[in-house]
């Protein structure tokens, strides 16, 4: 109702209130529609103030909040000072660093000239002490600068960024008897010398990860044959191979199932020697077949003392338990190329597992004691 009287006063004022004199007493009018309107007002008054008040908050929330990012800029401006202050430093320090280390390359090759093989007539045509000292400079600066490099490429695993800068060194040493004349006893070669022994360690541990494909390990083996030399680098090669077979088929040995050890020892042993072999006439294909050889019949004779161990203990008293154990190491060594195969040393293992049979056939397949008696072996019953 009041908002109505409201309206019509908005709309006609003058008519409102003559059309409300006209038809309601001064009592009405006292008692009721003033009433209403104090009443409109009063809420209208409340609103108001609660608008002001929600508009003030709001008001006050942008001012700190611009105050915030007047702040935040006025840090972000601070640091970047202190950000270009430091760059001018560092840009003072390394350019004094860098006069510091041209002086001390000047002060080297003077010092060490009596060991160049030059002539003292700086105008000698054959002899221009001034024409290679440039080229001098930059080699040296090159070997000096080369153990930190190398951390940091091996710090990265890049053994290919490693391997450039061990041959460039080599290569500058090897052909420069001025550059090695003028090095000679610097502590950067023994820096250099001692990254080149942290390579090694690394390559090395490399070729333990029996996950890398032939072709990751035919380049590691590259790697290190660079480093050390091609005999080193075979004999690091083969030795991994063996510390890892070894530790993989001891783990195997620890569980209590024959069936199951035998089993897991054979299908990572034996592709292990077909793998190998693979890498190594790749990786070393002058090397005399005797190496990898020797290598093998090792590799053999631990796995299958190993295995004969475990089969042949008095305490495992089923035949059919062996006499399988025996047939899955005969099956599975039919993957071992018939080159690379040592079969009379397999044989020789298992017909002791054979022979530790007990005097019983009783609960042996009749098929399994004639399909290894076809191979060979004789029963002790």
């Amino acid at each position: 109702m009041a908002e109505e009287l409201i309206q019509q006063l908005k709309e006609n004022e003058k008519g409102y209130i003559d059309d409300i004199y006209k038809n309601h007493s001064h009592q009405q009018i006292e008692n009721t529609t003033l009433q209403q309107l104090k009443g409109f007002l009063a809420d209208k008054s409340d609103e108001l103030k609660q608008a002001v008040y929600d508009n003030y908050q709001e008001f006050l929330a942008i001012t700190r909040r611009l105050e915030e990012i007047e702040q935040d800029f006025m840090t972000i401006h601070t640091q970047f000072n202190a950000i270009g202050t430091e760059l001018d430093e560092l840009n003072q320090h390394y350019a004094t660093e860098m006069r510091e280390q041209q002086s001390k390359l000047d002060k080297l090759i003077t010092e060490r000239s009596s060991f160049l093989n030059i002539s003292n007539s700086l105008n000698s045509e054959n002899n221009d002490m001034t024409s290679k000292i440039p080229q001098l400079r930059n080699d040296i600066k090159y070997i000096l600068d080369a153990p930190s490099l190398l951390q940091v490429y091996l710090s990265q695993w890049n053994f290919d960024e490693c391997i450039k800068i061990h041959d460039n060194v080599r290569n500058l040493l090897n052909k420069n008897n001025d550059l090695k004349n003028v090095l000679k006893g610097h502590v950067a070669l023994d820096q250099f010398e001692e990254m080149i022994d942290h390579i090694v360690d690394k390559l090395k541990k490399r070729l333990f990860d029996l996950s890398l494909s032939s072709r990751q390990t035919v380049v590691i083996i590259n790697h290190l044959k660079k480093v050390t030399n091609e005999e080193k680098a075979m004999l690091i090669f083969l030795d991994a191979r063996t510390k890892t077979a070894k530790e993989r088929i001891e783990r195997e040995l620890h569980s209590e199932n024959l069936s199951l050890v035998t089993q897991n020892v054979c299908s990572f042993a034996f592709p292990l020697i077909k793998s190998t072999h693979s890498v190594f006439i790749t990786s070393f294909p002058v090397a005399p077949t005797s190496c990898f050889a020797s290598w093998n019949i090792s590799l053999i004779n631990f796995v299958m003392n190993s295995l004969e161990k475990k089969i042949a203990n008095k305490e495992v008293k089923q035949n059919s338990i062996k006499v399988d154990c025996v047939d899955k190491i005969i099956t599975l060594y039919d993957i071992v190329p018939q080159e690379l195969s040592l079969v009379f040393i397999v044989r020789k293992y298992l017909s002791n597992i054979v022979r530790s049979l007990s005097k019983s056939k009783d609960e042996i397949d009749p098929k399994m004691i004639q399909k290894l008696t076809s191979h060979g072996f004789g029963f002790p019953f």
